[in-house]
């Protein structure tokens, strides 16, 4: 048998009767569903009409088609299926949108649970670096405190078998100062072009401050000290630790960098200035000098 309407073969399980023509077709060929075509009765197969007939009926009786029974069952079928699948469809994006919302749920009380332990943590880790910026200060302090009694003298000539004790002893002298040098010693430099660094102790604190001043107050040079020396500047300081060794040099970069013309040490604490006329400035540490600028 062929169908109608595609003019191919039609097998049993596929065909469906004409009641008026008695033509055979394809169910899909006469628009029919599958799901309805597999539900329909043997009497709605039997008093099917295919649309070419019904039409030739409609024509000859009224321009109004007739709905009959077995279509009405069609129809039916037809809708109560999609209803199905549209209640179907929605039950199951309504099971999914669920799910979906309580994962974002979830995942917003993660976010803001680690958000907390962030501002937490980055609380504590402020407090540890206030905390450590504290003692680093206060273990420099107390370093620089035994240092009270040094000074550091530079623009010594380096002599064979020098005793660096009596070199410095000889310096004060010069100075018209009359001191006592409990040890002193060379500190070697990294610059090998100039001469080492002489470290000494002295027996007291105002030794050195009077050692200090005296040495800028005449701008001690060599020749002042010994007339076989060359009439270089030597230079009387403060013996620093590390750490205000390594924030003078910075202050000293700052001040270049910035129009500041002094820079000192005072009482082991660091002190930077304009000009004259300007506000001296105590300098504990990086932090300071970011807000000089």
């Amino acid at each position: 048998m062929l169908c109608n309407i595609c003019n191919d073969d039609v097998f049993d399980e596929d065909e469906i009767k004409c009641s008026s023509c008695n033509g055979f077709h394809h169910f899909g060929c006469v628009a029919l569903r599958e799901t309805a075509f597999r539900k329909m009765s043997k009497s709605a197969k039997k008093n099917w009409c295919c649309i070419k007939c019904k039409n030739a009926v409609n024509n000859s009786i009224s321009e109004t088609p007739i709905i009959t029974r077995a279509d009405i069952k069609v129809d039916q079928l037809l809708t109560n299926e999609s209803f199905k699948n549209l209640v179907d469809s929605v039950n199951f994006m309504s099971d999914k949108f669920d799910t979906f919302g309580s994962q974002i749920q979830e995942l917003v009380i993660s976010i803001n649970t680690m958000r907390e332990e962030n501002r937490i943590l980055k609380e504590q880790n402020n407090n540890l670096r206030n905390d450590i910026n504290f003692l680093q200060k206060r273990m420099n302090n107390l370093e620089q405190k035994t240092l009270d009694n040094f000074v550091e003298i530079i623009g010594v000539p380096e002599i064979s078998n020098e005793n660096c004790k009596k070199t410095v002893e000889k310096i004060a002298t010069s100075l018209k100062l009359k001191i006592e040098v409990v040890n002193a010693f060379r500190v070697h430099s990294k610059i090998k072009t100039r001469p080492s660094k002489i470290v000494a102790e002295l027996t007291m604190k105002q030794n050195k401050k009077e050692m200090i001043e005296l040495s800028r107050k005449t701008k001690l040079t060599g020749s002042n000290v010994d007339a076989d020396w060359k009439n270089n500047a030597i230079y009387v300081n403060d013996n620093l630790t590390q750490f205000n060794r390594n924030l003078f040099f910075k202050t000293k970069t700052f001040a270049r960098e910035s129009g500041y013309r002094y820079v000192w040490f005072k009482d082991t604490k660091l002190f930077i200035k304009k000009n004259d006329n300007s506000k001296a400035f105590l300098v504990d540490s990086e932090l300071s000098l970011t807000k000089l600028t």
